[in-house]
């Protein structure tokens, strides 16, 4: 794979070589289970955040992926229209559901629409970090043009997240359970590969449930570092794993001592 940035779809990223930083956050539960990860057929609910995502980045290019579908498939037009869509690897959402994401973009607060107004959007990005092919693929990014080699060009970036609650406490309890801040370290690794500097890390959170409240957060540094030591110590069992090759479940020995103790 070749190093840089790199513009390819969603499935070529994820089908292709790297480690990612979904693999590391695996890694934390366990090495074995992130080396024997299967890739299962996405749920519905999946479905629809990644539509979400392709509407509100990439409006102009929705159908390349998606297609509205309004017919009944129990009619002969309605196998054929499916089938259609099938052959075509198109995911299939609902006129309500297409609503539904149309609304949510609407109700975006402007400093939202402003982070990814003239954004670059779905690139792949590829790295080396100690002879280990990494990638990432950052929602939105702004990057400086590099003319100027006396100093590190700027980068913003900008991930959009889907969230049950997009409160304070809400969203800071789904980037604690979710390792959001991992991913934006590893994110930050990435583009710093590529020789910038980064400046900025923001996630636009957004419910998806009316009235679609959404808000911008921008992680902090200390987050960020924090991401970065997790990040570090699942990179380290990954690449002890390929000196020896040898693991164990859970990270820990074969075989271990359980002493349980009644509460006082």
């Amino acid at each position: 794979m070749e190093i840089g940035l790199i513009q390819n779809t969603n499935s070529e990223y994820h089908g292709g070589e790297g480690i990612s930083s979904s693999f590391l956050r695996e890694i934390h539960k366990s090495l074995l289970h992130a080396l024997n990860r299967e890739e299962t057929a996405p749920s519905p609910a999946l479905e629809f955040g990644s539509a979400c995502h392709k509407w509100i980045l990439e409006e102009d290019d929705f159908q390349s992926e998606f297609v509205v579908f309004n017919f009944d498939k129990r009619t002969k037009e309605g196998k054929m229209r499916w089938q259609e869509a099938q052959d075509e690897n198109l995911v299939v959402i609902t006129e309500s559901q297409f609503q539904q994401i149309q609304a949510m973009k609407n109700a975006l607060v402007p400093e939202a629409m402003d982070l990814l107004k003239g954004a670059l959007v779905e690139q792949s990005v590829y790295w080396e970090r100690d002879n280990v092919l990494c990638k990432c693929r950052p929602d939105a990014m702004f990057l400086e043009d590099k003319k100027d080699f006396s100093n590190k060009p700027k980068a913003i970036l900008v991930d959009y997240k889907t969230t049950a609650d997009a409160s304070p406490k809400g969203f800071e309890k789904s980037v604690r359970n979710f390792g959001y801040h991992q991913q934006a370290s590893w994110y930050i690794d990435g583009i710093v590969g590529l020789g910038y500097e980064v400046t900025d890390f923001y996630f636009i959170a957004q419910e998806k449930t009316f009235p679609y409240a959404n808000k911008v957060y921008r992680l902090g540094d200390k987050s960020i570092f924090l991401g970065s030591e997790l990040n570090t110590q699942a990179f380290d069992i990954y690449k002890e794993y390929l000196q020896n090759k040898q693991m164990s479940c859970y990270n820990s020995p074969n075989v271990m001592e359980i002493n349980l103790y009644e509460a006082i």
